[in-house]
């Protein structure tokens, strides 16, 4: 009889936890790991302007035997004049929260996938290693990388131009500093790419106990989810916040190329405001055909890939997120920069398109592929297939692998999944 595991999971994501990025990794893995028998507990924030009552009819509607879900409310920044010092204060309020299951439960692993200042996650580990816990880390390159590139004067996400001064940049140099030390802390660090493998031998972290395991995607969903036919020929669609780092100015600037050369053609956004002024950029670069759906929730937006022509994420960043898995799953030819993570994935004219980041160049591409239909299919096909190996079952059952494994449970690593 396998060890049936108790698994306590940490996420900084805020409700509804199942949107963007690395949040898929909180909210899909804990729910295969739990249909495979092991008892998952998920602690994760709630914005303080949404109903506890409409999360827990949430939670009760999705309700998955073995998997236990603990929202934690946060606290609005409002009605505050100075963010930075309430951010300070939520972040020990949030801190004596989350650690109480710490000290006073018993689990069997520990798994966070943020660590540095925010809540003090660089403690968390320090914590369950004096309780004789074992820690998993799930590294975004976010975490460090992100912080570094907005030293240097990049994109920093959503970060607005009030908390651009010299406390929020001393914070950040903090932050960096907390990655760094608490690294060491955790029995395993699981990264998504041999890209930020290069990355961390770069920043000179220890690569002992670093695996690679790559997000997921549940297939299932497509099977469930209807298809919506965006108009336009070529329709296509950009998925993601409206940031630098997205490239989603990039994306508007190719689209005006398009434009011209195919005037049937029409762009559509989903996402929310970040460092980019979508409105301002649309009206300077007289694009016509373009409709800004803003946020949607997950179930809307998979029916709007389903429903375009190409789905494009032209990133500054050499990390994918799950929207390029999304697109791959449904068939759409994806239009992606020829760096980093992506050329994991992608291989040119053969599961998608590897573009160079110059607008022209994308958008010269896209015309290309549009009228190419035969490419355009075998891309369609061989997308579908390439992303079989990133079910959500195959990189649970890896993960679980890799908990048996730091619990010395020999036998289990070797057949993990419980009948």
């Amino acid at each position: 009889m396998k060890k049936r595991l108790n698994i306590l999971m940490y996420s900084d994501s805020s409700f509804p936890f199942n949107v963007g990025g690395i949040s898929h990794l909180t909210y899909f893995l804990p729910r295969f790991l739990a249909k495979k028998g092991h008892h998952v507990e998920i602690i994760f924030k709630i914005d303080p302007s949404i109903s506890l009552k409409k999360v827990q009819k949430h939670i009760e509607e999705n309700k998955i035997k073995k998997l236990k879900i603990n929202p934690i409310i946060d606290t609005s920044l409002d009605k505050w004049r100075n963010p930075i010092r309430l951010a300070i204060f939520r972040t020990i309020k949030l801190f004596f929260k989350q650690i109480k299951p710490i000290l006073s439960r018993n689990y069997d692993i520990l798994h966070f996938k943020t660590t540095g200042l925010s809540e003090f996650f660089f403690l968390y580990p320090l914590l369950a290693k004096l309780r004789g816990r074992k820690t998993v880390l799930s590294c975004y390159d976010y975490n460090l990388i992100g912080c570094k590139n907005f030293l240097k004067g990049g994109p920093f996400y959503n970060a607005t131009d009030a908390e651009r001064n010299k406390l929020f940049k001393f914070l950040i140099y903090l932050s960096i500093i907390a990655f760094k030390v608490s690294w060491k802390f955790y029995n395993l660090k699981t990264i998504y790419s041999s890209t930020l493998q290069k990355i961390i031998k770069k920043e000179k972290l220890s690569e002992k106990n670093v695996k690679v395991i790559p997000f997921g995607i549940d297939l299932s969903l497509f099977k469930d989810v209807p298809k919506i036919n965006l108009e336009g020929d070529p329709s296509i669609l950009f998925v993601g916040l409206y940031s630098k780092i997205k490239g989603t100015d990039i994306a508007l600037k190719a689209f005006k190329r398009i434009e011209q050369k195919i005037p049937t053609a029409k762009m559509y956004l989903i996402g929310s405001e970040s460092d980019v002024d979508v409105s301002n950029l649309i009206k300077r670069l007289k694009i016509k055909n373009l409709k800004d759906f803003g946020e949607l929730s997950h179930e809307k937006t998979l029916s709007y890939i389903k429903g375009a022509d190409f789905c494009i994420l032209p990133y500054r960043s050499k990390s994918f997120g799950v929207t390029l898995f999304e697109a791959l799953a449904a068939g759409k030819p994806v239009i992606a920069p020829d760096v980093g993570d992506f050329k994991e994935v992608i291989k040119d004219n053969i599961n998608g398109v590897l573009v160079s980041l110059n607008p022209d160049e994308i958008g010269k591409r896209i015309v290309e592929l549009w009228e190419n239909e035969e490419l355009r299919t075998r891309i369609a096909v061989n997308s579908k297939e390439v992303i079989k190996k990133y079910e959500w079952s195959a990189i649970a059952d890896e993960y679980i692998r890799c908990y048996y494994q730091i619990l010395n449970l020999k036998n289990e690593a070797r057949t993990n999944s419980i009948q």
